[in-house]
């Protein structure tokens, strides 16, 4: 989760993000997310700095319409993370998002979850 308390746990989610994958063989990772509020673009953003130069490729989306998109660009080698919204995504967007990603044979690593920034 990610709030005002915790933004500094950016530093420890990328971490994780960069374990899992190398842990992995993991080269392509796609950030997807179906709330495209102010919010959630501050923490995609800041996962895409702090992700930066860190030998992913890394492609990133939010909102329905540019999660297929994301998927393209990550193909079927790659893994995504959701990034969704406490109180702003909403269940049958998420049920769309995990059921494009199967569609695509694409796994999800995980979820981080946006409280308020």
């Amino acid at each position: 989760v990610i709030n005002k308390t915790n933004v500094k746990d950016i530093d420890n989610t990328v971490q994780q993000i960069l374990a899992c994958a190398v842990a992995n063989g993991i080269h392509k990772i796609g950030l997807i997310g179906t709330d495209d509020s102010e919010k959630s673009k501050k923490v995609l953003e800041m996962l895409q700095k702090a992700l930066q130069n860190k030998k992913l490729e890394i492609s990133s989306g939010l909102g329905i319409k540019n999660i297929s998109i994301v998927l393209q660009n990550v193909g079927a080698t790659g893994q995504v993370i959701m990034i969704e919204r406490k109180n702003g995504s909403l269940y049958s967007d998420i049920e769309k998002e995990i059921a494009m990603c199967k569609k695509c044979n694409i796994d999800i690593l995980g979820n981080i979850l946006v409280d308020e920034i």
